[in-house]
């Protein structure tokens, strides 16, 4: 689990937003964002929905929905552009 919250961290930090933010129950769109990014790569590194869920304080299915988020990325310019920052450092 210290990996993930570890990563978790590294997102805020690079998204500049409090780690107990993101994990609120708030809707605020950044916020969703970056869960979507947080959930996206940690299932790509092969984590369980329930792990990335028990950190982000959240129910697996809204993770299922958060990474399904990130995958239609195209769709949201905001959403990509904040992947794209935390992955590979740059905007679009």
């Amino acid at each position: 689990m210290e990996e993930l919250d570890k990563m978790l961290d590294n997102i805020c930090t690079v998204l500049c937003l409090d780690v107990e933010d993101v994990k609120s129950k708030s809707r605020k769109e950044e916020l969703v964002r970056a869960r979507a990014i947080f959930s996206y790569i940690a299932r790509e590194r092969k984590k369980t929905f329930y792990a990335i869920g028990d950190v982000l304080c959240k129910d697996h299915s809204s993770i299922i929905h958060l990474v399904k988020l990130v995958k239609n990325m195209d769709n949201y310019l905001k959403l990509k552009n904040d992947y794209e920052k935390v992955v590979y450092g740059r905007s679009i």
